[in-house]
């Protein structure tokens, strides 16, 4: 897993990120509860479209989707942050990260 440079600089300045990147390792460690419902890939095999249902330890589904490398996420954290735990751990397990101005 590599973790974009923008964002690791993000991540030593802001708080809010930091949490929401711990968040997404707890996900990371339990890989049982992240499952690939759909996705295509490019010819040069980047991730175009994703689709990810991701369950909480309460087994609350949550459905990320990205398009382009725009991410959504129907939990509550995603609608008030821009970004949540469940699209980064989406976005490690894939190699496909947020855009920068997406979430900054």
């Amino acid at each position: 897993m590599t973790i974009p440079a923008w964002f690791e600089k993000l991540m030593e300045r802001n708080l809010l990120i930091q949490y929401t990147f711990k968040v997404s390792q707890e996900y990371l460690r339990r890989p049982r509860c992240m499952q690939l419902r759909s996705g295509e890939k490019t010819d040069s095999g980047r991730w175009k479209n994703i689709y990810y249902a991701v369950f909480s330890k309460r087994n609350v589904r949550y459905d990320v989707r990205s398009n382009d490398r725009v991410f959504s996420c129907t939990c509550e954290f995603f609608k008030k942050n821009k970004i949540c735990g469940h699209i980064l751990a989406v976005a490690q397990i894939t190699g496909t990260w947020p855009k920068k101005k997406d979430i900054v």
